[in-house]
């Protein structure tokens, strides 16, 4: 393996106690601690009742266990949950750009949904993804991509990337030219998976295209 993820949600501990106490935060960090010669990261969830002083505390867990990478992610709401809204664009930014701005080297992965590109959430902000990369952000995750492939929120990712000055690695739009039973077929596994996987991707392919 390359590395270790700690998945935190929140750095508040009183905060961390309400929203997902079976998931303490001090096993984590002996695992983090633990992890000597692996590449090491966090997640952390905008939205959940975090204050902006809370970022001290984001601070000082990045260098303690002297991070790689942290991945965000903007609350999504559940029908009949406790929350009722994600946080706004400007919120979420405020994170991602404190971080990148505390900690220059570190890779910073920001969570998107379908939903929040296509505005069907409290979000105002047309250009959220753009907005993000501006921020600091390395990259997106999150989004349906073999659901929503070559879909208008696809190409709107790959716009808004383009339109934050930044190189987009990869295509959200355009399938690749590939013989798959070729691939496949050079893969050592049974014949039988082979035939199972050839049938699947046909399902995925048929989906995207």
């Amino acid at each position: 393996i390359e590395g270790v993820v700690a998945s935190i949600e929140t750095i508040n501990p009183e905060l961390h106690k309400n929203i997902c106490p079976d998931k303490q935060i001090g096993p984590y960090e002996e695992m983090l601690e633990n992890a000597k010669g692996l590449k090491k990261s966090m997640t952390i969830v905008v939205g959940l009742g975090e204050k902006k002083e809370d970022f001290e505390l984001l601070k000082d867990f990045i260098k303690k266990h002297e991070l790689d990478r942290i991945t965000f992610y903007a609350l999504k709401p559940i029908t009949g949950g406790m929350f009722e809204r994600g946080p706004d664009t400007e919120d979420y930014m405020w994170w991602v750009a404190n971080t990148r701005i505390a900690f220059p080297k570190i890779e910073i992965i920001a969570g998107t949904t379908y939903k929040r590109i296509t505005r069907e959430t409290n979000s105002e902000t047309k250009d959220e993804v753009k907005l993000l990369m501006k921020a600091g952000a390395n990259a997106i995750t999150k989004f349906p991509i073999t659901k929503k492939f070559n879909s208008e929120a696809a190409k709107s990712i790959e716009n808004n990337i383009r339109g934050s000055g930044r190189e987009f690695v990869g295509t959200l739009t355009q399938l690749p030219d590939v013989d798959w039973d070729s691939e496949i077929n050079s893969l050592d596994i049974s014949d039988d998976l082979k035939a199972d996987m050839k049938n699947k991707i046909k399902d995925y392919l048929k989906r995207m295209k």
